[in-house]
């Protein structure tokens, strides 16, 4: 697969993005970084629903999670290895970026 990929939820703790060596996995994500995507279930307020999750090759640490529109395609992504692009947060430079991801940090994997 030869296109780009928001990870959303890195500067998150809850299902399952902490681990006993990061509060919340999502912090190691940079430039650079590797990862791989799975098909998975989760459990949401007691409904099983399907997500596309971001675990970092290196570590085995889930970071975050596809955006909920890539699920539709999640066979084609299930087992993709990326590159982390770009991370985009708060503080980045641009104030667009800084508007859409004021709360969460979005990992643009290739």
């Amino acid at each position: 697969v030869n296109s780009r990929v928001e990870i959303v939820g890195t500067n998150a703790s809850d299902r399952g993005r902490s681990c006993n060596k990061h509060q919340i996995c999502g912090g190691i994500v940079k430039e650079g970084t590797v990862i791989r995507l799975a098909l998975v279930s989760l459990v949401i307020d007691g409904v099983e629903e399907p997500a596309i999750e971001a675990v970092d090759v290196e570590g085995g640490c889930r970071v975050g999670f596809g955006r909920r529109h890539l699920i539709k395609h999640g066979v084609a992504y299930n087992g993709a290895i990326c590159r982390v692009t770009e991370v985009l947060s708060k503080d980045s430079t641009s104030p667009t970026m800084r508007q859409l991801y004021t709360k969460t940090r979005v990992a643009l994997s290739l």
